[in-house]
């Protein structure tokens, strides 16, 4: 709450106690994540007509660790083929350095 609205819960502290007794026992739910089984399986099975343009999100995401942001800052301009290899190059990220990656 601090960032937001610069308050600082830390003074109130019947609230942090009452906010505590709400949530104990509380289990937040856990994501469900692929496995790089399902990932290698989706890529060789999923028909390219309909998912061709998914796989190529799903391997620029995972070989470049992107966040979803930076699929669109990229545009022609930053990928290059160098033989049989691509180098992609993503200006302008969250930690405000370029990063460049490879896929082979």
């Amino acid at each position: 709450m601090s960032t937001n609205h610069d308050i600082n819960i830390k003074n109130y502290s019947k609230l942090s106690s009452f906010l505590k007794r709400q949530f104990a026992g509380h289990k937040s739910k856990k994501s469900k994540v692929f496995t790089a089984q399902d990932v290698k399986t989706f890529i060789n099975e999923a028909p390219d007509d309909i998912y061709l343009a998914v796989k190529v999100v799903l391997i620029l995401g995972i070989t470049g660790a992107c966040r979803g942001i930076e699929f669109t800052t990229i545009t022609i301009e930053n990928i290059e083929q160098q033989g049989q290899l691509l180098v992609i190059k993503l200006p302008n990220t969250k930690t405000k350095i370029d990063r460049t990656f490879i896929v082979p």
